[in-house]
């Protein structure tokens, strides 16, 4: 049985309107905890992306507001990033985090972003285009830009 988080994560993610783009969206998703600096620095990289149509799913596993990342977010102005947060006293596992993520993501593709990874501001793209004429795409080696 879905849990009544879960549950409602769901809805709330289907009841908000999709933006026809003529790039498929991709979805980067990011778990977090307790980590401020670094979720700043991962964000700072997801803006610089020169692939169009994206959007970061940020789950948090953290006490309300004990970092100050929902006044930040809301002061970017930014609707292409989806903020969640998973109280700190419950019982997840990273999958589950990760499945969190997914299930609040409206793209047709799918990154993973990391909190501590540095990201070249060409990676959205790259993977895009290697993913022509592909099922799925890994990196392999850096990209340094």
């Amino acid at each position: 049985m879905a849990s009544p988080f879960l549950v409602a994560l769901r809805w709330e993610v289907r009841s908000t309107l999709r933006v026809v783009s003529p790039q498929p969206k991709i979805s980067c998703l990011m778990v977090t905890s307790r980590r401020p600096k670094l979720v700043l620095r991962a964000i700072a990289c997801y803006l610089a992306q020169t692939y169009p149509c994206k959007e970061l799913v940020i789950v948090e596993h953290g006490d309300p507001d004990d970092d100050g990342l929902k006044q930040r977010l809301a002061a970017l102005g930014r609707a292409d990033i989806v903020h969640v947060r998973v109280p700190l006293n419950a019982t997840v596992k990273l999958g589950d985090l990760r499945n969190i993520s997914l299930a609040a993501s409206s793209g047709e593709y799918v990154v993973q972003w990391d909190d501590d990874d540095w990201h070249s501001a060409q990676r959205l793209q790259l993977q895009y285009d290697a993913l022509q004429g592909a099922d799925v795409c890994f990196l392999q080696r850096l990209i340094l830009a």
